[in-house]
């Protein structure tokens, strides 16, 4: 039979689980300033598509926007319509670094 103990460190347990793995399966709040690679974000793989398309797609120089000090570039109008209502859900976090 489980004590209240158990129970507790298994509810926290839980909890933390769902909390990373929600952090994963959304887009995460981006650091200021990002990598870049030839002058754009990303080396100019639109942000919003690692997320609408769950691929990386390379941007078209035509559709851009300038956010935090850099040029980001998009596969369409409306991937860039999203990022300009939302920079910081679609910026990689910790400026691209992994956290390790």
């Amino acid at each position: 039979m489980p004590t209240r103990r158990n129970m507790v460190g298994t509810a926290l347990g839980a909890a933390l689980a769902a909390s990373l793995l929600g952090g994963i399966a959304r887009p995460s709040t981006a650091a200021p300033g990002v990598i870049t690679d030839n002058g754009l974000a990303l080396g100019g793989y639109d942000s919003v598509a690692y997320w609408t398309a769950q691929k990386a797609i390379k941007g078209q120089p035509s559709v851009t926007t300038k956010w935090n000090g850099v040029t980001w570039a998009f596969v369409s109008q409306e991937n860039r319509a999203a990022f300009v209502a939302s920079p910081e859900r679609y910026a990689p976090a910790f400026n691209g670094y992994c956290t390790y």
